[in-house]
């Protein structure tokens, strides 16, 4: 779980995203370039499409993206296909248009 977190949060922070968090378990709180849409409208695209199970949080104050991998079934195709929708909705000023 903690390297399968480690290569979604490497790969997003390669294209802007920040690290809100300095866990040593398994879970990331992300926050996206600054143009990219809301995270509430982010995680709500993703999930009720039924791709990837991810959450909103406040950290320290601010709605951050909560990512986490406990099931001993996540695989780094399944990370890496999360990052890449989560890359694709970042690059979108508005996910409703």
């Amino acid at each position: 779980g903690i390297a399968l977190v480690r290569r979604l949060t490497d790969r997003l922070e390669s294209v802007g995203w920040t690290l809100a968090n300095d866990s040593q378990m398994a879970v990331a709180c992300l926050i996206p370039p600054k143009s990219s849409p809301s995270v509430e409208e982010m995680v709500a695209d993703i999930v009720s499409s039924g791709d990837s199970w991810i959450s909103v949080t406040k950290f320290e104050g601010n709605s951050v993206l909560r990512a986490c991998a406990t099931n001993g079934r996540t695989t780094e195709a399944d990370v890496d296909r999360l990052a890449e929708l989560l890359i694709a909705k970042a690059k979108r000023t508005s996910i409703a248009s």
